[in-house]
């Protein structure tokens, strides 16, 4: 073997050793957030939400728990998620699989993804919200950073999400002192949260089912500038998932001058109730193996 192929080979594999190092601290780093979660824990009674709130989350709860402030109350939810996202109202849908944790008694949530773009071309990214700031980072194998988004635009934007995937999380409806609650009319409500000026309305329909959320603006990402932007969302696909009856597909959409913008779609396929939170990557080591091949 020539000299120039083993100085090519050493090369190869320290940047092999490198790329492994630094998508192992990314996933550290994605852990430590999702361990933070279970540390949020309410320090007063919660607020009763609205009769239309409080029976849609009664009904959605596992047997003998629909009460307010309930005992048997999780500290943390998960779920799991399949679905397609795209950058630009022209572009490819890319497909993901994600894990998404929700805390109950605070607002906080950690979703973790990884797109496939091109076969062995991965993105992973970390979408979250924890102890009142919000953060967005994705990684090219987990270790090349590609974009990272913080500040108080996004931490609007993440705590608004998260007040958005309540639907997903009947506990904390019922059990997170921090929402607040003003029914507009007989199918509508807005919660807001106490840590910013964010807030989400609720539709249901006909079947007192939520069907959709909405806000007037929301920071939207464009050429780096954030822009507040009219965004809702659609729900359908009722079942039983981990004892929960709640919808299981959701497509999100900015509302742009010209029309509807849809940008992402998802199914979940599966939930947990305080879930172990070892992992050893940005996607649970138990996560279905349909999920991974989908």
């Amino acid at each position: 073997m020539s000299l120039r192929i083993t100085l090519l080979l050493a090369i190869l594999s320290i940047l092999a050793i490198i790329q492994v190092w630094l998508a192992r601290q990314f996933h550290l780093s994605i852990n430590r957030q999702v361990q933070a979660l279970r540390t949020l824990r309410r320090d007063r009674q919660p607020i009763v939400p609205p009769m239309l709130i409080h029976e849609w989350a009664v009904r959605s709860l596992p047997a003998n728990q629909g009460r307010l402030h309930s005992q048997n109350c999780p500290n943390v939810v998960r779920i799991y998620q399949t679905g397609e996202m795209r950058l630009s109202e022209k572009g490819r849908w890319i497909p993901f699989s994600a894990i998404q944790d929700f805390a109950v008694q605070q607002p906080g949530f950690v979703w973790r993804a990884t797109f496939r773009l091109f076969p062995l071309i991965t993105i992973e990214v970390v979408d979250s919200y924890v102890n009142g700031k919000g953060t967005l980072e994705g990684k090219l194998w987990g270790s090349i950073p590609l974009l990272k988004a913080g500040g108080v635009s996004t931490d609007k934007g993440e705590l608004m999400r998260y007040l958005a995937e309540l639907v997903f999380c009947p506990d904390a409806l019922l059990n997170n002192p921090l929402l607040h609650w003003r029914e507009l009319d007989e199918v509508t409500v807005e919660v807001t949260g106490e840590e910013g000026p964010a807030a989400v309305r609720f539709n249901f329909d006909q079947n007192g089912n939520l069907g959709q959320i909405s806000a007037a603006t929301r920071p939207r990402i464009v050429a780096g500038q954030s822009i507040e932007t009219p965004w809702f969302g659609t729900f359908s696909d009722y079942a039983v998932l981990g004892g929960y009856y709640i919808p299981t597909f959701g497509e999100v959409s900015w509302l742009l001058e010209d029309g509807p913008f849809p940008y992402w779609r998802g199914r979940i396929t599966r939930l947990e109730r305080d879930p172990d939170v070892r992992m050893t990557n940005s996607l649970s080591p138990n996560v279905d193996q349909s999920i991974l091949s989908t």
